[in-house]
């Protein structure tokens, strides 16, 4: 798979995850880990950014959370440090691992 089609196949699961929180799969998440692995904090959010600019020429009605989410992105590169875009990537990782395996982040409340 050459890197092209790698960032398309990334954009389309987060657009997934974006308009269909309550059916996330590891295979869903498995894309974005690995991209973001593979990439800087800096590149990770442009992809994700890129992602949503198809999502809204998509969309024939205002969303919201899909504004409020792209202002934050577009913040996060204009004035966020690096440590700040990964802070919000690992934190991006660890809620939809809570969301994938609901049992883990009870059983991280527990301790």
């Amino acid at each position: 798979m050459n890197s092209f089609s790698f960032r398309q196949e990334t954009q389309q699961a987060f657009r997934e995850l974006i308009q269909d929180p309550e059916n996330i799969t590891p295979v869903k998440q498995e894309p974005l880990a690995l991209f973001d692995q593979l990439h800087t904090p800096t590149e990770s959010i442009a992809m994700r950014m890129e992602a949503m600019e198809k999502l809204f020429l998509e969309k024939e009605e205002y969303n919201q959370l899909l504004d409020v989410q792209w202002h934050y992105f577009s913040e996060l590169t204009a004035f966020g440090t690096e440590e700040d875009r990964q802070d919000y990537l690992d934190n991006e990782q660890e809620k939809l691992e809570s969301l994938t395996y609901p049992e883990a982040a009870e059983n991280l409340l527990i301790y």
